[in-house]
């Protein structure tokens, strides 16, 4: 098969940036006394996906040192 210059085309292209993704956290930051709990919550907003992953000191779900802290946000101070 051969080229045909005399045929052409062209396509037009839109980039758009991505909506910018935030997560909010409440409360902001609380004192909990040892062996107590404290309820968390997370609103993630420009985003299809809002699952949240809770961590306590970089550990996912915490642990036994730090507090443990449930996929629902709640957070279990040590005892």
């Amino acid at each position: 098969s051969q080229a045909d210059p005399t045929k052409a085309a062209t396509a037009l292209v839109t980039v758009t940036a991505a909506p910018a993704v935030a997560v909010s956290v409440s409360p902001a930051s609380a004192s909990v006394q040892t062996g107590a709990t404290q309820q968390f919550s997370a609103t993630v907003t420009g985003a299809a996906n809002t699952a949240v992953t809770w961590q306590v000191n970089g550990v996912n779900g915490g642990n036994a040192t730090n507090g443990t802290i449930s996929a629902a946000g709640l957070y279990t101070a040590p005892s």
